[in-house]
């Protein structure tokens, strides 16, 4: 996490997300973000939204600075029992005080990826 911007590196040590995952980042450009998250612990209801809040508002640096997501709508395709997980989130469009995302979720089972879930939302600027 040390070679990327300060605001990325405040956002993985403050959130949620790395309380639940251990966290690395893959792939980080302006407005795209993939994380690879291995499980600490097996995964409740409610993770899969703490994932894409935390993929969503780093995608959303570039563009809009410190935000926040303010709606977003969440697709599961299949619960999986894997503690290896890869998250991206991109940034569709934006102006000065808001964005819109698309982000996808899939589960590492057997070096393959499965689709898990995906999501679409609106990050605001704080």
């Amino acid at each position: 996490m040390n070679n990327h911007p300060e605001a990325i590196n405040n956002i993985l040590n403050n959130h949620s997300v790395s309380s639940l995952f251990d966290v690395n980042v893959i792939d980080y450009s302006a407005g795209k973000i993939v994380l690879g998250l291995n499980a600490r612990a097996p995964l409740f209801n409610g993770a899969l939204g703490c994932i894409v809040d935390c993929v969503a508002r780093i995608a959303g640096q570039a563009s809009v600075g410190d935000c926040f997501v303010s709606e977003y709508e969440l697709n599961s395709f299949r619960q999986s029992t894997v503690s290896e997980f890869v998250a991206s989130a991109r940034i569709e469009s934006s102006s000065s005080d808001n964005a819109t995302y698309c982000c996808e979720i899939y589960a590492v089972e057997n070096s393959a990826y499965k689709p898990l879930a995906e999501s679409q939302g609106t990050l605001v600027k704080n």
